[in-house]
């Protein structure tokens, strides 16, 4: 049995670390990565690591910065486990539906909810890519709004030009992570070259629905707004638990390796349906610029 060494972002609160707990008990991997915004009380590693009983260690970072996405992707990469077996999976759950009135900038220079929802997760992926490309069929599953679609200007993707809108930019950073994970599919759908025997890594990008969580409060919306939904979302939210176990774990498991419905590149709602791919997904030539401009980004602020 090769050992597993799996990663969730955004595990610390709600689905995340729902997914994290779960991917525990139920894959038994032998180490999870856990990073989050906060830590747990309980956050310390144990003290030994075998095949039935997982190392959990945890990160504190702001994912909207990326030199602390970088950074946290690089210990990971040089752990011992992962430059022996790779990264078997990596769940991108961080994100957030941010309800300012006007547009925020990051210490880096980016509009802060494309830095938190979409390029984060360009920026982990793209860094971890060697280590998941060394594990056999890895699975890599953002989650934020997978196949929505909705308002794309590729020609103003962190909402320079005009007056700011929260709705349109929150709605944009879906398509972005749509366009990413569709691309992801067409550069990594072979084999790796220097071992065959491995399966290309599978991309997922998964909408999970209306949850109970505490992502209001962490959008840090006004509280005439978050007193109700702490009322409302217990009786219109999923459980995250119920949504980790049907729904994430799932596009994690190698039983679904032979599964064509969840090809690499798939968009997914509640229930592992499947989206349709809209038209500018198959724009071979927005999602190169989109992936140029993403990665100039990153490198600039690395630079820096």
């Amino acid at each position: 049995m090769q050992p597993k060494v799996v990663c969730v972002v955004g595990g610390t609160s709600g689905l995340g670390a729902a997914v994290a707990k779960q991917l525990g008990a139920t894959l038994k991997p032998v180490k999870v990565f856990i990073a989050g915004r906060t830590l747990p009380q309980n956050a310390s590693p144990e003290s030994t690591t075998t095949l039935t009983s997982p190392r959990f260690e945890y990160a504190r970072i702001d994912v909207t910065s990326m030199k602390q996405c970088i950074a946290f992707a690089d210990a990971v990469a040089a752990d011992p486990l992962v430059k022996e077996h790779g990264l078997s999976a990596l769940v991108l759950s961080a994100g957030n539906l941010n309800f300012a009135l006007s547009r925020h900038v990051t210490p880096e220079g980016l509009e802060r909810t494309f830095a938190l929802n979409y390029l984060s997760k360009f920026a982990i992926i793209n860094r971890l890519m060697p280590a998941l490309l060394r594990a056999n069929s890895a699975r890599i599953v953002s989650v934020l709004a997978g196949g929505n679609g909705g308002y794309f200007d590729i020609n103003d993707i962190q909402m320079q030009k005009g007056s700011y809108n929260c709705i349109k930019q929150a709605t944009q950073t879906g398509v972005l992570v749509d366009l990413m994970t569709v691309q992801l599919s067409s550069l990594y759908s072979q084999p790796v070259p220097t071992s065959l025997s491995l399966a290309p890594p599978r991309f997922y990008h998964f909408f999970p629905g209306i949850m109970n969580t505490n992502n209001p409060t962490n959008a840090n919306l006004p509280w005439y707004i978050t007193t109700p939904l702490k009322l409302i979302l217990p009786l219109v939210g999923q459980n995250p638990d119920v949504v980790a176990r049907t729904n994430i774990l799932p596009l994690l498991e190698t039983s679904y390796l032979d599964l064509s419905l969840l090809s690499s590149g798939s968009l997914i709602h509640p229930g592992l349906k499947l989206a349709k791919h809209y038209d500018v997904l198959k724009d071979t030539s927005v999602r190169e610029r989109l992936w140029e401009e993403s990665k100039n980004l990153v490198d600039n602020i690395l630079l820096e």
